[in-house]
């Protein structure tokens, strides 16, 4: 009831990864604001909604086979090419985060909470650059999702 309160009151979203210590609270006269806080802190530490399985599957399976279409570079412009590189990339990491069941970092800090989280993923991330783009991705996804 009171989680239901905050979240419409207080535009709680926690599938927006709002972290409880971000929470001021300017005004507390019967601890109120406090407790919110705490109970706020709560729900987020259970982590995000589990997905099934099959859904994590699917999800992965769809990147995979978008990220396949660049296979031919010479099928788009190098601006484009390169954008859609760096856009999937985004994805890898957005889904990563979504099969191990742990909040999507907002898309400033998903490099650096990749970093903490996993170094390794990190350098294969990283490492998605100049030459090989393509090549280079594949060993991202198959590191991120091979044991799915």
């Amino acid at each position: 009831m009171i989680f239901e309160y905050v979240k419409k009151y207080f535009y709680v979203d926690f599938n927006m990864n709002l972290c409880p210590k971000d929470g001021n609270i300017l005004y507390d006269k019967n601890n109120i604001g406090r407790g919110i806080l705490s109970l706020c802190e709560e729900k987020y530490k259970e982590g995000p909604n589990k997905i099934p399985l099959k859904d994590k599957k699917f999800k992965i399976n769809q990147l995979i086979s978008d990220i396949s279409r660049l296979k031919n570079k010479y099928e788009y412009d190098e601006f484009e090419y390169d954008f859609l590189i760096y856009m999937y990339l985004s994805k890898i990491i957005k889904t990563y985060y979504l099969v191990n069941d742990l909040w999507i970092p907002k898309d400033k800090k998903l490099i650096k909470s990749l970093k903490n989280q996993d170094i390794k993923l990190y350098k294969l991330v990283s490492n998605v650059k100049n030459d090989n783009k393509y090549e280079k991705i594949l060993k991202v996804t198959e590191y991120a999702f091979g044991s799915l």
